[in-house]
């Protein structure tokens, strides 16, 4: 065979390899595999980060569910002295049964057997896998893996971190239906037309309400018709807003619920107390 011919029949050759060694990530993201892997190169960092995860995470989630530590939205899991007997928390502990069973059948599909053995801890078999990870890459249900402990990395990380609770800001101007976000955000979104609005148009909405108001009645009756439209304002700033001169009660010692709309807007503006 002439030089030319085998190098073109080597290049083929090489392109045909090439076109086998490559295909598509089992996850469907459109990405390519090398080396017969079933993921892609994204896929597999993701999955390593979410194993390395889990074992970081687990001891944690151990304590929260033995209650030898709470979990506090500012600084995450703080210990705590155990009292003895310790009940559980039965959700954080079903999520530790649930993750310790998962790294097991890891442990089994890298051919680990170690760990199965009960003494073998959940953070040890995470950092076992990630000796052997090559091994799941290799699995046919790689996908079905990578799903499977993101899920439980997930819940993990949302059972020790907590989001933020939402709070109501109020109607919406759009459509009526109430604004929903964190307490100190900026905005919020409409339950019902999903708007994102800023808290100052609900909060211009509500004012214009309550100008309009022929409510009357005394400061703890007015603080709860503001709380019922969204605006918290404590009767004891209502209280404290006549001592200064800033209101002025009406002959039977009643106030008007439209008179504290400009000091709510002065409030607003310069957080006058």
């Amino acid at each position: 065979m002439p030089a030319s011919a085998r190098q073109e029949f080597t290049r083929h050759h090489q392109t045909i390899e090439g076109t086998i060694a490559m295909k598509k990530c089992s996850r469907l993201d459109g990405n390519r595999t090398i080396h017969g892997h079933r993921l892609c190169l994204q896929c597999e960092q993701s999955m390593v980060a979410t194993i390395r995860d889990i074992g970081n995470n687990y001891t944690a989630l151990l304590l929260v569910a033995t209650k030898q530590a709470s979990v506090h939205m500012d600084n995450g899991p703080r210990a705590q002295a155990a009292e003895a007997p310790s009940p559980i928390r039965s959700g954080a502990w079903e999520l530790c049964c649930e993750a310790e069973q998962q790294m097991r059948l890891v442990a089994l599909a890298i051919g680990w057997r170690q760990g199965l053995e009960e003494k073998t801890t959940v953070p040890l078999i995470c950092r076992k896998t990630l000796e052997r990870i090559e091994r799941l890459f290799l699995v046919a249900d790689a996908a079905q893996w990578f799903d499977d402990l993101s899920d439980i990395s997930e819940r993990i990380q949302t059972m020790l971190e907590p989001p933020e609770p939402l709070v109501a800001f109020g109607a919406c101007p759009a459509c009526g239906g109430v604004v929903w976000g964190a307490a100190n955000a900026d905005y919020g979104d409409c339950a019902q037309c999903a708007s994102r609005i800023h808290r100052c148009a609900v909060a211009d909405r509500l004012l214009a309400k309550l100008s309009v108001s022929a409510v009357r009645g005394t400061a703890s009756e007015l603080s709860r018709a503001c709380a019922k439209a969204g605006i918290r304002l404590p009767a004891s700033t209502i209280r404290s807003w006549i001592r200064r001169g800033r209101l002025q009660p009406e002959s039977d010692g009643s106030l008007q619920l439209s008179a504290l709309v400009p000091l709510l807007q002065q409030r607003a503006k310069t957080g006058m107390k």
